[in-house]
């Protein structure tokens, strides 16, 4: 009896699971994610274009849900990646996130994905808790190393309202004068800002305990 061909029975044009397999499927995320948003975007076609099958993707990622918040953590880097920039980093607190967060925007090969992203998280329910959730993995995280994590997960919400809303009139919908600003003076305007919301003393200001971000999971869970 013949021995059948390896090649003949190999099913072509199909990536075996392997760490450049996943790598080829959050490149494709990204981009299909950046193109399309989160609703257009399908797992097979970002399948289709990492050259995989749609099942492996869903055995990386779990869902679409998944895929998305790995696609996030690609653009900014792991929680471990984000601590040591801002250890390395000088300045205040407040100065440092700034400059990490539009440092991000600034750069060209991000700035389409993470207009995307944010435009579906104003809109999808799985996109802003995926957001959500790197909010609070990279963002709590990191900032609760040295203000406590109980303080951060209040605070950090508060800096991002300021953050995110910069981020949209000068990158989404680019309204001047910040479109035109350049970037140190967008860090130096809102650092003093971000360090009143994550380090000084609010209690004159509130009239109730602030509630801490949570993350609900994903539908059905």
């Amino acid at each position: 009896m013949s021995v059948p061909d390896v090649e003949t029975t190999r099913r072509r044009g199909r990536r075996p699971g392997s760490p450049n397999t996943r790598e080829a499927v959050l490149t494709a995320a990204r981009a299909a994610f950046a193109e399309h948003g989160y609703r257009k975007a399908t797992i097979r076609s970002i399948a289709r274009d990492a050259g995989v099958d749609p099942s492996l993707v869903i055995q990386f990622f779990t869902s679409k849900e998944g895929l998305f918040r790995a696609s996030l953590e690609l653009l900014i880097g792991s929680p471990e990646e984000v601590a040591a920039r801002f250890a390395a980093a000088d300045g205040t607190l407040g100065r440092r996130l700034a400059t990490f967060y539009f440092g991000l925007w600034e750069r060209p090969d991000t700035r389409p994905a993470l207009t995307a992203m944010a435009l579906s998280a104003a809109s999808e329910d799985e996109a802003r808790r995926a957001v959500r959730g790197l909010m609070a993995r990279h963002f709590v995280g990191v900032i609760g190393r040295e203000i406590g994590v109980e303080q951060a997960s209040r605070r950090v919400p508060l800096a991002a309202t300021q953050m995110l809303g910069m981020a949209f009139l000068r990158y989404v919908v680019p309204t001047d004068p910040m479109a035109s600003m350049p970037v140190d003076d967008v860090v130096g305007l809102l650092a003093p800002v971000l360090d009143r919301y994550l380090t000084d003393d609010l209690d004159e200001f509130l009239t109730a305990e602030l509630i801490p971000l949570s993350v609900p999971g994903p539908a059905g869970s």
